[in-house]
């Protein structure tokens, strides 16, 4: 499930000026569309756990991409690379690790 994207604004200094970065934020619960993204290029860069679940915060770099890989992912069309998969699934149940007690 793709829910609203929301706005950070990441602040980076650079030499004697400060320079404001507009990041983009798509938030989902869902496990495999999280691998997905990341199989693709999408950084995850972030979660939070909440009541009904951990959602993975990733960073949207071109909303098109995203979009058609949200599409192919629930028409079970989407494609990846195994060895891309298996990586970026372990980095997801990293992530997921934070929240055992």
């Amino acid at each position: 499930m793709l829910l609203k994207g929301v706005f950070i604004m990441n602040t980076f200094k650079n030499k004697s000026k400060r320079m404001m970065l507009k990041m983009e934020i798509y938030k989902t619960k869902d496990f495999y569309l999280t691998v997905l993204l990341m199989t693709n290029g999408f950084k995850l860069v972030g979660s939070e756990k909440r009541e009904n679940g951990v959602h993975f915060h990733i960073e949207n770099t071109d909303t098109t991409v995203l979009r058609k890989l949200v599409d192919q992912f629930i028409n079970f069309e989407a494609v990846v690379n195994m060895g891309k998969m298996v990586k970026c699934t372990t980095q997801v149940r990293k992530e997921l690790d934070k929240y055992k007690n």
